[in-house]
């Protein structure tokens, strides 16, 4: 996959493009953002002609026209206007729905609505891998699900859980209706039928999220071009350990995939970034963030932005130097990813306009809450919350809870490179209002913005750069 364009669809007022160049994608964007959006889109794209099927048998018979147009209601933007069609496009070839259609690259999506332990495991039937094997989204025919067949899915997926996550537990088939057991690997707990009273939600959905994985695996690989796998909020429920038991488990069983992994848990964003980095895989990832502006979603590619060293480079290099406009747009577009970087590792926002972390940052009324611990690397904000909930409902008096509260306060808001960091905002704040703003949009009444000033430009947004990257390893273990 290259390229992926939608309009008008669910979160998506206005078009949006997403170029893949059949790189993995990782990308962040918190709830609302049009994350599942763009997931859906996919979805309806490969398995859209299924679902479309499957309306017409649940409803009042129209001519096929009629069938298309209510069946895209559900996903029209809501603003959308009568007559608005809405468009999924992937490397240039529009959604059919109507005709069954080979797709281009064989593919298995996944989204966290098909690990719920609520949805998944009704009480009196338990986990079932007919029911399993029937709701995946695989592209083409998986092969007939028998009892050697479902043998060798178990025996990978019991490997994985021990082997790769360290899990103390199996799973295996305890009838021949394909209804599944789980257990404890020292044989002292059993169960098949209403699990999640013996064993944590969690680790259910790990079972069903590997089981996923295994059966998709075996289904696609040796079918020449390298397939594509999308997961969407896969991590929700997983313990912390297990995240990056999970990260590590992708980028080594998929290598010869095209991953597609969405998620609104910046902990295992920035979780999977060092993974990536650990494998030395960089090269073939992509990181994307969306957000929310007054527009509705937007999409920020910082890798395909130019960096500060790249656009000194094009101005001390380039026969004629950049055009005023061109550099202060670019200036500008790296300045907010920059922002979105460091709003990010300090979870102060993530669907708002850049200019709320631009305004947070700089408000030193309202410090950021983040410590480091033996336990984990780092504790947030809502960590404290429940430090200080714990201190209110203890027995101690009230003086000596509020001086305890205070004390974790203050362990909270010691974030050393943040002074230094806010400084260099500030000054990039002001270079924005004064002179990159307006340039960037063509305006000829403010003062021309010269080499000179540019040269400083840069010189302050490298040094964000540099010091972004550094809070990011300093709160890195979030």
């Amino acid at each position: 996959m290259n390229k992926i364009e939608i309009n008008h669809f669910k979160a998506f007022a206005h078009p949006i493009r997403v170029e893949a160049d059949g790189h993995n994608l990782l990308v962040y964007g918190e709830n609302g953002a049009g994350k599942s959006s763009l997931f859906e889109a996919i979805y309806l794209y490969y398995f859209g002609h299924q679902r479309f099927q499957q309306s017409l048998l649940r409803g009042v018979r129209r001519d096929r026209q009629q069938e298309l147009n209510h069946f895209w209601q559900e996903y029209i933007h809501r603003d959308g206007t009568d007559g608005t069609e809405a468009e999924i496009r992937i490397d240039g070839r529009p959604i059919v729905l109507d005709e069954p259609v080979r797709p281009p690259q064989a593919c298995a999506l996944l989204c966290t609505a098909q690990l719920s332990c609520q949805a998944d495991i009704p009480e009196e039937n338990g986990l079932n891998l007919r029911r399993l094997y029937g709701r995946m989204a695989v592209s083409g025919d998986l092969p007939p699900l028998d009892t050697e067949q479902a043998g060798a899915y178990l025996r990978e997926v019991n490997r994985v859980l021990q082997q790769e996550f360290r899990e103390a537990c199996t799973v295996g088939l305890d009838n021949d209706e394909y209804d599944l057991y789980l257990a404890s690997t020292d044989g002292h707990l059993r169960a098949s039928h209403s699990l999640h009273r013996y064993f944590n939600e969690a680790r259910i959905n790990l079972v069903v999220l590997l089981l996923h994985l295994v059966i998709a695996r075996r289904a696609l690989e040796g079918d020449g071009q390298p397939p594509l796998l999308v997961l969407d909020d896969v991590v929700t429920s997983l313990d912390a350990c297990n995240r990056r038991f999970l990260a590590r488990y992708l980028l080594r069983t998929f290598a010869g995939w095209q991953v597609l992994l969405f998620t609104h848990n910046i902990g295992f964003y920035n979780l999977f970034i060092r993974c990536i980095e650990e494998q030395k895989a960089a090269a073939q990832w992509q990181l994307l963030n969306l957000y929310i502006t007054r527009q509705g979603p937007n999409l920020s590619r910082s890798e395909h932005q130019q960096t500060a060293a790249k656009l000194r480079r094009r101005l001390t290099q380039e026969q004629d130097g950049m055009a005023p406009e061109e550099l202060c747009m670019a200036i500008r577009k790296r300045f907010e990813a920059v922002l979105l970087e460091i709003a990010r590792a300090l979870q102060i926002g993530a669907t708002e306009r850049p200019n709320y972390y631009l305004h947070r940052l700089l408000d030193d009324g309202r410090p950021c809450y983040l410590k480091h611990n033996k336990k984990s690397p780092v504790s947030t904000a809502d960590d404290l919350v429940r430090e200080i909930v714990r201190q209110l409902e203890g027995e101690a008096d009230d003086t000596a809870k509020l001086e305890a509260i205070r004390k974790r306060v203050a362990a909270y808001s010691c974030i050393e490179s943040l002074p230094s960091l806010q400084a260099v905002v500030s000054q990039l704040h002001q270079y924005e209002k004064l002179f990159i703003h307006a340039q960037a949009h063509g305006s000829g009444s403010t003062p021309s913005f010269h080499y000179k000033e540019a040269e400083h430009a840069l010189s302050l947004l490298e040094l964000l750069e540099q010091q972004a990257e550094a809070l990011r390893r300093e709160v890195g273990g979030m």
